[in-house]
């Protein structure tokens, strides 16, 4: 998610109790209570292998859910989902021969 909601009222944001870790893009930002998730900052997605090896065990779901705008790490929603499946598919996606 990114740091910056652009005016947007915080109390919109809900993170369900089954998500332990969120990864911000750019700086956090934000006065939300996370409880006992583990919070991370990132500044491009080639950081995330990372951050997944550290917190996600074998199972675990990881989706890619801005809560905000592009701004200027990406050309559109378009460019960011598809560097988030290309640093996943690198890493994680095994082809099959």
């Amino acid at each position: 998610m990114h740091g910056d909601f652009k005016g947007v009222s915080i109390e919109y944001l809900c993170i369900p109790e089954g998500i332990h870790s969120v990864v911000f893009f750019g700086d956090i930002n934000l006065d939300y209570d996370f409880g006992t998730k583990k919070m991370f900052s990132i500044q491009n997605f080639d950081e995330l292998p990372k951050i997944i090896n550290l917190v996600c065990k074998k199972g675990d779901t990881i989706i890619l859910s801005p809560g905000g705008a592009s701004f200027e790490h990406f050309n559109n929603y378009i460019h960011r989902g598809d560097e988030f499946k290309n640093v996943i598919t690198k890493h994680y996606i095994k082809e099959s021969i």
